[in-house]
């Protein structure tokens, strides 16, 4: 019983506080750069967000992921990057550019980007660059 009722809590609070941000399904063609950024970049974004973008490249290549600023509240908002093939998520908190940068797998297969945010302190957010760099690049998650 006890479990049943944290399940409802917690679906609960999600369908009451948070923010659900349109899904956006991003397509670079090759050799193109585009900028991905959380909401109200550069400004501080909103509390309770849950917001996701789908990115892929038109022509199957491989999506390079370069961090050029990031300012989230460290252990509360999260930004998650991950695809279907690969169970590891990225996951990233806190302040301060990430030193790696991330291509996606040689299989053409899409990034996924979660952005979650708590209901207490807000941040400026991120500022992502994308560029389909065709078949170029190393592996995501390299362990």
């Amino acid at each position: 019983m006890t479990l049943v009722w944290v399940f409802f809590c917690f679906v609960l609070f999600f369908l009451i506080y948070l923010t659900d941000c349109p899904a956006s399904e991003i397509s670079i063609a090759r050799d193109e750069t585009l900028n991905l950024t959380s909401y109200g970049y550069p400004y501080r974004y909103q509390n309770n967000m849950l917001c996701n973008w789908t990115v892929e490249c038109q022509d199957g290549g491989r999506i390079l992921v370069e961090f050029l600023d990031f300012q989230t509240e460290r252990d509360f908002d999260y930004l998650y990057i991950g695809t279907e093939q690969d169970s590891r998520v990225l996951t990233y908190n806190g302040y301060g550019v990430p030193e790696l940068d991330v291509v996606s797998p040689p299989d053409g297969s899409p990034l996924y980007f979660l952005f979650y945010t708590d209901g207490s302190v807000t941040d400026p957010g991120w500022h992502i660059r994308l560029t389909n760099v065709g078949d170029q690049g190393k592996k995501i998650f390299q362990g």
